[in-house]
């Protein structure tokens, strides 16, 4: 028998491309998983060279409205306007779930091990929905306010889902829909929070007021309060992001009439590690393998934009610092060499790569010329970033040529 050469090489060369990365396949919570860590390090670095704009059909043509779920490959969902809830196979469209009239979803989604899927709707319910978009249940949530009601994004861990509101609430429920426990806290939950492989759950808790006391608040599966960390004069701004054994947070100091940002690292008992000062305040977080962390800080107020990105490493030495002319919107999504984030400039949307190690600014990808996109976006098995129309459905890929694909 014989082999061509080519083929031979071509063989060679994915060979030579495997990587075997650690990766709980029962972990799907957006942002990286319960850690929040934003870290994508396990499908290699992110591909550079292409943009392309690939149709979407379905029989809902309405925008994305939340960050879009990833499932067990090759699915994802994508959440509406219209209500639905979308099972996408990589490019294509299988089937869907609506939510009833003029009910939408109302913060981020989560999937168990089971592939059962989570949404908090605009009706103040909790649906679970299972792997063939079937609906398992309806639930009322228990949470009242004088003031209007926004909800945290979903988090689902082995134990349950977890869920925080804007008026204090923490609630647990089981995978069969019932409570398990009930908190309640005179400060509100952040937008995004974190857990830990063993169960406990940390919540970024704020005034929504700058110059106040805000606090990192850790409780167990139980619901019972293991430690609280008042942080005078500091705004939180960030989800909490977990990872080998540390806890991060951070926001904008309000002190002696000056306004700067702050990185915070914690133990697990609640410990200060280290903090380290930033000159605009910390707006997203982001932990690689390594232990190193990735920070968006932006400006405030009036005057130009800018977003500083800076790297920490384990003992919180800064490793470099980049400032752009523009708003970050996303976290830094970190891969195997790149970092990559969702802006907004001057001339419109568009994503910014920037070099791991040093930070070395490497390309804009301008989103200018497409319809408008949701930009939060999401990593997918093959590394390529997607984003979603948020006014009509549609799907950019951040990917790259065939025969960049054989390349290591």
């Amino acid at each position: 028998m014989k082999i061509s050469y080519l083929s031979f090489v071509v063989s060679l060369m994915l060979l030579s491309c495997s990587k075997d990365y650690p990766y709980d396949e029962k972990d799907f919570n957006i942002y990286g998983g319960i850690g929040r860590t934003n870290a994508y390090e396990q499908f290699g670095s992110f591909p550079l060279q292409l943009i392309t704009d690939e149709p979407l059909v379905s029989e809902d043509s309405s925008g994305v409205v939340q960050t879009p779920l990833r499932l067990k490959s090759p699915y994802f969902a994508l959440a509406t306007s219209n209500g639905n809830i979308l099972k996408i196979n990589n490019s294509t469209f299988e089937k869907s779930f609506n939510l009833g009239e003029k009910i939408i979803p109302a913060a981020g989604m989560a999937v168990d091990k089971n592939s059962n899927i989570y949404i908090i709707a605009s009706d103040d319910k909790l649906y679970s929905i299972n792997n063939d978009f079937e609906l398992n249940w309806i639930k009322e949530l228990p949470v009242k306010s004088s003031r209007a009601l926004s909800y945290s994004d979903l988090l689902a861990t082995v134990d349950g889902l977890y869920i925080g509101t804007n008026a204090g609430d923490i609630i647990k429920f089981d995978f069969d829909g019932n409570i398990d426990w009930h908190y309640k806290s005179s400060l509100a939950v952040n937008k995004t929070f974190a857990a830990d492989s063993l169960g406990n759950i940390y919540f970024p808790m704020t005034n929504n007021t700058f110059g106040e006391t805000d606090s990192l608040l850790c409780l167990d599966k139980s619901g019972k309060e293991k430690w609280s960390h008042g942080l005078e004069n500091v705004r939180i701004l960030t989800s909490t992001a977990f990872k080998n054994s540390r806890v991060f947070v951070g926001g904008s100091v309000d002190k002696d009439d000056e306004r700067y940002g702050k990185l915070f690292c914690f133990d697990l008992s609640g410990n200060l590690i280290w903090a380290s000062e930033t000159t605009l305040p910390v707006r997203n977080i982001s932990l690689d393998y390594d232990g190193n962390s990735y920070i968006t800080s932006i400006s405030s107020g009036v005057g130009e934009i800018q977003t500083g990105t800076l790297s920490f490493d384990f003992d919180g030495k800064e490793r470099w610092r980049i400032y752009h002319g523009a708003a970050a919107v996303s976290p830094l999504m970190i891969s195997d060499k790149y970092l990559a984030m969702s802006v907004i400039t001057g001339a419109g949307a568009a994503v910014f790569y920037q070099r791991k190690s040093d930070g070395l600014f490497i390309l804009n990808h301008s989103l200018a010329n497409y319809p408008p996109m949701y930009l939060s976006p999401m990593v997918y098995d093959d590394a390529t970033i997607r984003l979603y129309g948020s006014h009509k459905l549609s799907q950019i890929k951040l990917t790259q040529t065939s025969l960049n694909k054989l390349i290591p």
